[in-house]
């Protein structure tokens, strides 16, 4: 019996994590799953190896997230939408065994890497070796700014960014001229609708393509 905990701050990966795992032959059990780490370490009961969103809403440092729960004795598999290079160096840094990324792992993967941790052992991930070796010379954006991005980027129109981030028109097209200008600033301009899906291939693989 493997036992695992999930902090993240989407309640369907807290809902939903226990149910993708147990699958193999080998039985993996949800002990518990808290939206931030300090609850976490306040369970009486909490699992060896927790699976640990980058991004947590309570604005918690996750290097500082990862250094506590190694404290606390824990195995830390990074998952996470966030593939910043320098954000996943320095969860490795800071002591995580490796780096998923939500939108590209099956749940067969994230069985698999579990297992691996479990039995000793500290696996390199596809997503792990491609987030470290990506492009270093990308702009700093905030978690907003990469959120449209990437859906923008991803071929959708300005309204049906606007919708799916939730967001009004004009919040969205501010970000975007804050998106232009920073990647002016590095030498790697923006200069037609077409480079924003161009800039997220070279920085963090190929565009999501659009549902819409």
């Amino acid at each position: 019996m493997i036992e695992i905990g999930v902090i993240d701050d989407e309640g369907f990966y807290r809902d939903v994590m226990g149910r993708w795992l147990d699958d193999g032959d080998e039985k993996i059990e949800l002990v518990a799953a808290t939206a931030t780490v300090a609850e976490y370490l306040a369970l009486p009961r909490r699992a060896p190896i927790v699976i640990l969103d980058l991004n947590l809403a309570d604005g918690s440092m996750f290097t500082t997230n990862i250094r506590s729960l190694i404290a606390a004795g824990h195995q830390v598999v990074v998952f996470s939408a966030w593939a910043e290079h320098s954000d996943v160096e320095a969860a490795t840094k800071a002591g995580a065994e490796t780096y998923l990324h939500k939108r590209t792992t099956d749940t067969a993967t994230l069985a698999s890497v579990v297992r691996e941790v479990a039995a000793g052992e500290s696996p390199m991930t596809v997503d792990h070796a491609f987030a470290l070796s990506r492009n270093k010379n990308c702009p700093e954006l905030s978690l907003r700014q990469r959120q449209v991005l990437e859906t923008y980027g991803s071929g959708v129109t300005l309204k049906a960014t606007a919708r799916r981030l939730g967001m009004s028109e004009s919040t969205v097209k501010e970000h975007i001229r804050r998106i232009k200008a920073k990647y002016a600033e590095i030498g790697r301009p923006i200069g037609y609708r077409g480079d924003f899906g161009r800039r997220l291939a070279e920085d963090n693989g190929p565009a999501v393509t659009p549902a819409e």
